[in-house]
């Protein structure tokens, strides 16, 4: 569940006792243990915090190395010997809670005339390679980054992060986010 940093930007670490405190969580363990990300059950690591809301899963959390687990107070139990458990009501919500911690930027819009430089519709944190075309009313986005011989038709909106390949078209009016586009 690491997000992409191309797309958003992350905040922290942040200690488990932070973390507890905006969920109102409880544990029994170290406070000061400093979470880096959130990440699923797959691919935690000692420094992350993930969560556990469904029960076939338990097995996965015995094994997994996460530093931190957000459970259930029926879960709790499934937690490996290095995993502290933060018991709370809900965890799926808890961890929707601290991926906005995390990444307060996350659930963003797409950029809008005010958030480029006045008079440009191409934002200065923009990456274009030759020969690009830009539609009249087009708007491209902090680090978005445009492959050779692309089209951008009129009225496109290209959001912040995006990578657009070589030789294509965007036609007109689309918006496109969050997305990653071959050649």
């Amino acid at each position: 569940m690491v997000a992409d940093s191309r797309f958003y930007s992350k905040t922290g670490p942040f200690t488990v006792d932070e973390v507890a405190t905006l969920v109102g969580g409880r544990y029994d363990g170290r406070a000061d243990l400093l979470l880096a990300d959130i990440v699923g059950l797959d691919g935690a690591g000692p420094d992350c915090i993930t969560f556990l809301d469904n029960r076939k899963m338990a097995d996965k959390l015995r094994t997994c190395p996460a530093g931190a687990v957000l459970v259930s107070e029926d879960l709790q139990a499934a937690c490996g010997t290095n995993t502290l458990p933060i018991v709370c009501e809900d965890a799926y919500r808890s961890m929707a809670q601290i991926a906005q911690h995390f990444y307060p930027q996350a659930v963003r819009s797409l950029p809008m005339p005010g958030d480029l430089q006045e008079g440009h519709q191409i934002h200065p944190t923009a990456k274009l390679e030759e020969n690009v075309k830009i539609g009249m009313g087009a708007l491209i986005g902090p680090k978005a980054e445009i492959g050779r011989d692309t089209l951008i038709g009129a009225g496109a909106i290209i959001g912040h992060g995006v990578v657009i390949g070589r030789n294509c078209t965007i036609g007109s009016n689309s918006v496109i986010g969050y997305a990653l586009i071959g050649d």
